[in-house]
């Protein structure tokens, strides 16, 4: 009732039109690097520190889209001014109702702020920040008051906290390390994406994507955080999230998009761990290692994918789906398995005996190399990918029978 009476009759427009300014407000300010604008982030997503005005003064308002439209006009645009403390107290007083809008559109914010990777790397210094920003990719977080029950994460607030992640440690080794010394990040996003494999709703896979997305961006900017990701059985985790059995030999009905997406990223960090783990000249136990992807069924799970992949060429597709997209989806997923099978795991004499003994995989990149020479309709696509494509299934399949 508290916060009923303190609605102010706020609608849900006016609303939107406060979170739309917000977002111009520091569209025009994140080029700054001081820190100023990352710690009103930081304020934002600290949870009970959030604000239960439920209506904006208009004159606070006025003046703060005043000072975002001066410091745009001036000579120093690209380097503005700090926000005043008339923005800061509006910024601090958006509707109760939109707490969790708030709270969205203060990771949109952070995610675009560090892709300047002196913000990311001031982030870090905000106390207890990388742990605040991971704990918004659970499930669920603990409860605020001792017995309390859990409060669950929406899978757009995890997506979205996810993003910051990755974005944040793309290629800045600097912010890979602090968010594993902080907050331990690569071992708790291996665990996150074990999580109920066999029962992912299509929400819950797009959260996986954005995991895998998140794992990867630390796995190649850090020696250390590949370690420990490796370390956390996160090459299996995510080895799991590939199929067992392929849509091409069973009843089952293909692979919606989000999973197919899912497993792009996922082929991708596989690749990339791999390509770090199994390099003689990287590592001294490069051929066990190899051989330790092989008795996680790798290229049992790779086969299943290249058969879904072809149900779907086959005319087996989810009906809803955008045709050009389906394609161009198929077209990634093929190019990144492809690209596992070629990898410098596949190397190692055990891996390409092993690729020898597994007869489904050949039959599969015989279908795919048939389709793709035959090209058109029966590759299903996109129609400047089909030679590219081609030569490589072609090239994978001379590799294995050679």
């Amino acid at each position: 009732e508290a916060l009923e009476s303190a609605s102010g009759g706020a609608s849900p427009s006016s609303r939107s039109d406060d979170l739309q300014w917000l977002k111009e407000a520091f569209s025009s300010a994140h080029v700054r690097s001081d820190g100023e604008n990352l710690r009103l982030v930081a304020d934002f997503l600290r949870g009970a520190s959030f604000a239960l005005s439920a209506s904006l003064d208009a004159s606070l308002l006025d003046a703060s889209r005043k000072q975002i439209q001066e410091s745009q006009e001036s000579d120093h645009a690209q380097s503005p001014p700090p926000l005043s403390d008339e923005v800061k107290e509006a910024l601090a007083r958006l509707p109760a109702e939109g707490v969790r809008e708030k709270q969205d559109v203060a990771l949109e914010m952070l995610t675009d702020l560090c892709e300047v990777q002196e913000n990311a790397n001031d982030y870090l210094t905000i106390p207890e920040a990388p742990q605040r920003l991971l704990s918004l990719c659970d499930v669920a977080r603990p409860a605020v008051e001792e017995g309390g029950e859990s409060v669950p994460t929406p899978e757009t607030t995890r997506c979205l906290a996810l993003d910051a992640i990755a974005t944040s440690c793309q290629n800045n080794p600097k912010a890979a390390r602090g968010y594993l010394l902080a907050a331990d990040a690569p071992k708790r996003l291996a665990q996150l994406i074990d999580v109920n494999v066999a029962t992912a709703t299509q929400q819950e896979e797009e959260v996986r994507a954005k995991l895998l997305l998140a794992a990867g961006a630390l796995a190649r900017a850090d020696a250390a955080c590949l370690t420990r990701f490796v370390a956390a059985d996160g090459v299996g985790a995510t080895t799991r999230l590939l199929p067992t059995i392929g849509a091409g030999s069973t009843a089952a009905t293909v692979a919606p998009l989000p999973r197919l997406r899912m497993w792009r990223k996922a082929l991708a960090l596989v690749h990339d761990v791999l390509d770090a783990l199994c390099s003689d000249e990287n590592v001294d136990n490069a051929r066990q290692n190899a051989a330790s992807a092989v008795e996680l069924g790798l290229l049992v799970r790779v086969t299943c994918v290249l058969d879904d992949l072809h149900a779907r060429a086959c005319g087996r597709g989810v009906a809803s789906d955008d045709d050009e997209v389906a394609r161009a989806c198929t077209a990634q997923v093929l190019e990144a398995a492809l690209r596992l099978l070629m990898g410098t795991w596949a190397k190692h004499d055990d891996v390409r005996a092993a690729m020898v003994n597994e007869s489904g995989l050949r039959e599969a990149l015989t279908r795919w190399r048939d389709a793709l020479q035959t090209g058109g309709e029966a590759a299903a696509v996109p129609e400047g990918l089909v030679a590219s494509l081609g030569s490589a299934a072609a090239a994978t399949l001379a590799m294995i029978e050679s």
